[in-house]
């Protein structure tokens, strides 16, 4: 090898580190610029960048810890010329990230131009500008994975940061939740699912709506057992709600038309709360739809000429409930109107029963079923003069009054019923 040579392979041997030195430069310059009294942020934004860009810095840990302090002075800023820095509205991603990368590295690089102390102090700030910006995209249609970005950030940094996002005002389950809520927004039930499955695998979060809304998204695919299995399990975990998984337990066994599930959950809902009276008075309607199921189970062996079932339901069940609700509340109209359905339901059974019993047990059916009819008909008259009915159903509810006289061969309230069934049918045609 020639003279010419030795130069220049020595040329090129020292070229790499005078350039080294030079970006490196950068970093020490942020690192005097940042320890200053007033740091000039543009300044400091000038160098991180180039060193950020170089290959030579690029990937150092110290590159990545300053550029995430910088950057979250730019993001949580309120100095107007600052936050012209923020031009791209990105610089919490940029810091979130930066910080990401920079806690990847050994600690003893982390130390190197005091990156770590310093990080360790705005760290707290990147998780907060980060969560603001998340928040802020959660309620816009298409943002959710910027959304999930910026919590993921949150859920990420959180590990390193020793004040715990200013004691607990953000948390691992707060990100989570907002990252639900853009799902939620943009109706992707997958993530959904993901992101509340997370919410309920945590064993000190205590939202009852993560296992309703699960619940919700099951009632929809038509699971039901997925559905109330998760009202079981938040049950299990959140007892003080049980109140609020029953409810949501009733109106899943309403969809599948489950009234002996629903017989189970009234109950349970009475036991929990014997004052309510919408309990019993939706139980005296599971007790009445299963007692017509019976007699209409029974009517149709009757025609066959078939021997009918026994009774698995009784009238009187369903009355007790009905009863339990008005002693409750005397004003409750739904439970007295179907308290007298209930009666009439009642009376015509025994009515029909008097033509199918031996003809000495005829007078005992026919006396039983006048009783009957008596009080249904001042429990009808009762909600007729309470105008609780309107429309049809107040045509139908006359026709009913005045076809209960008939049945009682009392003509001249028959007769008035009818004058006014005939009014008010009028103003309906």
């Amino acid at each position: 090898m020639n003279i010419k040579h030795l130069i220049l392979a020595g040329f090129i041997v020292l070229i790499n580190p005078l350039t080294n030195v030079a970006q490196t430069g950068k970093i020490k310059n942020v690192e005097l610029i940042m320890s200053g009294s007033d740091p000039n942020i543009e300044d400091a934004k000038y160098n991180i960048d180039l060193a950020a860009s170089n290959e030579a810095t690029s990937n150092m840990a110290g590159m990545w810890g300053w550029r995430g302090i910088i950057y979250t002075v730019i993001a949580s800023s309120a100095d107007t010329s600052i936050i012209a820095l923020n031009s791209n509205k990105d610089a919490a991603l940029i810091a979130g990230q930066s910080f990401q990368k920079f806690y990847s590295f050994p600690e003893s690089d982390q130390k190197k131009y005091s990156a770590l102390d310093y990080a360790n102090g705005y760290v707290v700030s990147a998780i907060i500008s980060c969560f603001n910006e998340g928040v802020s995209y959660a309620s816009d249609s298409g943002s959710f994975e910027k959304v999930k970005t910026y919590m993921s950030i949150v859920d990420d940094l959180l590990k390193y940061d020793k004040e715990q996002a200013l004691f607990g005002k953000i948390s691992k389950e707060k990100a989570l939740y907002i990252s639900w809520q853009s799902a939620y927004t943009n109706k992707l039930v997958n993530e959904e699912i993901e992101l509340l499955q997370k919410l309920i695998d945590i064993p000190s979060y205590m939202n009852s709506y993560v296992f309703i809304r699960m619940s919700e998204i099951y009632l929809d695919q038509k699971n039901y057992d997925k559905a109330v299995a998760f009202l079981e399990a938040g049950k299990i975990k959140i007892p003080s709600k049980s109140g609020e998984f029953l409810n949501q337990q009733i109106n899943i066994e309403i969809e599948r038309n489950n009234i002996q599930s629903l017989l189970v959950k009234f109950t349970e809902g009475i036991q929990n709360e014997p004052d309510n009276k919408d309990y019993y008075f939706s139980r005296g309607v599971s007790y009445h739809q299963l007692k017509m199921e019976d007699r209409n189970n029974q009517e149709k062996a009757i025609k066959n000429d078939e021997k009918p079932a026994k009774d698995k339901y009784y009238f009187s069940q369903g009355l007790a409930d009905y009863a339990k609700a008005i002693q409750l509340d005397p004003s409750y109209t739904d439970a007295l109107n179907n308290e007298a359905i209930l009666l009439l339901d009642s009376a015509d059974y025994i009515y029909k029963q008097r033509t199918r019993v031996e003809s000495s047990q005829y007078a005992k059916y026919d006396k039983l079923s006048v009783a009957l009819y008596g009080q249904v008909v001042q429990k009808l008259v009762a909600l007729y003069e309470m105008n609780f009915k309107k429309g049809q159903e107040l045509v139908d509810l006359l026709k009913t009054i005045k076809s209960i006289y008939a049945k009682l061969n009392d003509e001249e309230k028959r007769s008035d019923y009818d004058k006014l069934y005939k009014q008010e049918k009028s103003k309906l045609e």
